[in-house]
């Protein structure tokens, strides 16, 4: 409902953002178009970051028990962060 928000932004980005305002999550967005990864925390989104980007912002916002699970072999063998 943010009406700074600008019209380029598709309904996934706006949707990111929305849930964003409502509760405490991040939402990934992956563009179906053009594959660029955006990151949406706390009503504000970040566009074309890059997978460490990601790694990064999903640690910051879980802390420390993010980067155990990354350090472990559950999960991850097959999701290149490089």
């Amino acid at each position: 409902m943010n009406p700074a928000l600008g019209s380029k932004m598709g309904t996934r980005h706006r949707a990111a953002i929305g849930i964003t305002e409502e509760t405490d999550c991040l939402s990934i967005v992956v563009s179906e178009q053009t594959g660029h990864i955006s990151i949406a925390a706390f009503g504000d989104i970040e566009q074309d970051v890059t997978l460490k980007r990601v790694e990064e912002r999903i640690t910051a916002h879980f802390g420390d028990g993010f980067a155990e699970f990354r350090s472990s072999d559950e999960g991850t063998a097959d999701i290149p962060m490089d």
